[in-house]
């Protein structure tokens, strides 16, 4: 009797890891386009939250909402929109382009220019 209830709990145990490991995960890879493109939205939201930190007093937090990426002969135009929250929560929106050049060598972004128009105060 006793042997019958190990067995069924670890029937139970053996099920419900099978169920896990059906259902887990499942993120799988991403291709090296992918990656390349969440590095530049990576370099761009560090180099606007820079600018804004710089040109505007009380700035708390710093987002970016790029809208359109497209590239040239190597150089990768970047358009979107700011998010500045200052230390009162009043927030301001600003659009942006930004342009910049991959490096191979280096597997980085360097920055050609940045456009920030002054963000508007949000109701």
């Amino acid at each position: 009797m006793c042997d019958m209830k190990k067995l069924r709990v670890f029937l139970l145990g053996l099920a419900m890891i099978c169920a896990l490991c059906a259902c887990g995960g499942g993120g799988g890879t991403s291709s090296p386009q992918d990656d390349l493109e969440q590095a530049l939205k990576d370099k761009v939201w560090a180099d606007v939250a820079v600018e804004c930190k710089f040109s505007y007093a009380d700035v708390k937090n710093v987002t970016t909402n790029v809208t359109d990426i497209s590239e040239d002969d190597g150089t990768y135009t970047v358009k979107g929109k700011a998010t500045v929250l200052d230390n009162y929560g009043d927030k301001y929106v600003g659009k942006f382009t930004a342009e910049y050049t991959y490096s191979e060598s280096s597997e980085s972004f360097n920055k050609v220019d940045l456009d920030l128009e002054t963000p508007t105060k949000q109701k």
